[in-house]
């Protein structure tokens, strides 16, 4: 009788198993025959098939680059365990990544204007959900931001923090990193607005989904006076529903279509620890340097080590306005060789780095040649259906639809046949009571709601 948890030679992708069923998974003989871009694919597979806590063994022939496939695990957060099975070389445990309760979250605030500031500040304090560490780190050039803290001390007990010396941007980033207290981090830009039960919401999306990386949502684009933007490729909504999408497919798209389709830093949460095992550098993705885009870098580290969830509704504000650092021609020019250095490293076929494009399942995107980002998601390949995505996804000699950057990208990308992660049942929740003694069901209607301005 074959050993469903002994998986030996070649494997169809994906595997037969189900999402965290298997308690022990052994590969015998599976990886010799793989390119390293196959291989990171049956790790991740093998990843979603174990239970938390399950043992993933490499019984591996003199054939194998073992040191690859040890950098692989380290990408996916696979924790090394000593080797049980017979004749086994490696193996990994899967982490427990399941949360209970009510978790600290850190929302860290990386602060160098007063101008939004306040606005920002205050929709952290009046966040729904309560086991919050707020912190400030001032990196302006004068009092005006730590006058206003002082000021709102009342709404509710937070940290600020002043930078001795100008710090900028990354430096100011990795600070907050450094000073948060919480398990889970919230970057909150300090132009930008939280909705009151935004946290609260991110929050349960990893309380439902609990192999996931990142939590995310649509976020509204905004004015200098809060009016509301219409939507640019990048913001417009992934997906139609709550849903859950395959970490490594929605990185493909991202850094693929080159558009950061997962938001900005105050549009996501996750994990301190995925991004500390980083340190000193957290804004690189396995060694690869991207300054002008430290958000996308973030990402590709953190979609690799899990799936990611993607909520409907549009639970931050991101301000658009002259004095913001995206304005300026030398930080997008910055922004955009980050986006290739990211790129590189990502198509990089043959080496210990990146994840391969992979064919969209089914007819999502209306083009027929897929070639260039993998949009394989959990929830009915719904990604791939965004308007702005499709129009990367297209055919490059669709006559209508000609676009040579993205052709030239997609010869660059190496196919792989077979590799279609995306034909699973759809995974959406219903929603489910609150804590009873959470923020909001306390003081309902009674805080002070987001302000517009």
């Amino acid at each position: 009788m074959n050993d469903p948890t002994r998986l030996q030679g070649r494997q169809p992708l994906p595997l037969p198993h189900a999402d965290r069923s298997q308690p022990r998974l052994t590969l015998s003989g599976a990886l010799e025959p793989l390119s390293p871009a196959e291989a990171l694919l049956l790790l991740i597979e093998a990843r979603r098939a174990l239970m938390p806590g399950g043992r993933l063994e490499i019984v591996a022939s003199a054939e194998l680059d073992l040191a690859a496939i040890r950098h692989f695990a380290d990408l996916l957060g696979l924790t090394p365990a000593p080797a049980e099975a017979d004749g086994a070389t490696a193996a990994w445990i899967k982490p427990a990544r399941g949360v209970d309760g009510e978790p600290r979250v850190s929302i860290a605030i990386p602060a160098y204007s007063p101008r939004f500031f306040e606005a920002a500040l205050t929709s952290a304090l009046n966040q729904s959900y309560d086991n919050l560490d707020v912190v400030v780190c001032d990196d302006s050039p004068d009092a005006g931001i730590g006058e206003i803290c002082q000021r709102l001390q009342r709404l509710r007990r937070f940290r600020y923090l002043r930078n001795p010396t100008r710090l900028k941007g990354r430096a100011n980033y990795a600070r907050c990193l450094d000073e948060a207290e919480g398990e889970f981090l919230k970057y909150l830009n300090h132009d930008d607005v939280l909705a009151p039960d935004c946290v609260e919401r991110l929050v349960d999306a990893f309380r439902r989904a609990p192999d996931i990386a990142l939590a995310t949502s649509y976020r509204a684009r905004v004015d200098e006076h809060g009016a509301p933007l219409p939507d640019q490729p990048a913001t417009r909504p992934l997906v139609e529903s709550d849903s859950i999408l395959h970490g490594a497919s929605l990185l493909n798209v991202m850094l693929m279509a080159g558009l950061n389709v997962v938001g900005e830093p105050s549009t996501t949460m996750f994990r301190k620890a995925d991004l500390i095992v980083g340190k000193p550098d957290y804004f690189c993705f396995d060694g690869v340097v991207a300054r002008g885009v430290i958000d996308m870098a973030m990402w590709s580290t953190l979609l690799l080590r899990g799936d990611a969830v993607y909520l409907r509704a549009p639970l931050s504000q991101f301000r658009i306005h002259a004095d913001q650092q995206q304005q300026d021609p030398a930080i997008r020019q910055l922004g955009m060789q980050g986006i290739r250095n990211l790129q590189e490293g990502l198509a990089a076929s043959g080496s210990a780095r990146g994840v391969p494009a992979r064919p969209v399942p089914g007819p999502a995107v209306s083009g027929r040649w897929r070639r260039l980002a993998g949009a394989a998601v959990h929830a009915g390949a719904a990604a791939a259906t965004d308007p702005a995505l499709e129009f990367f996804l297209r055919r490059r000699d669709d006559p209508d639809h000609r676009n040579p950057a993205a052709a030239a990208a997609a010869d660059r990308l190496p196919a792989l046949p077979g590799a279609d992660l995306g034909k699973r049942p759809a995974h959406q929740w219903r929603p489910v009571p609150r804590p009873s003694g959470s923020r909001r069901g306390r003081a309902a209607g009674g805080r002070p709601r987001v302000p517009d301005r």
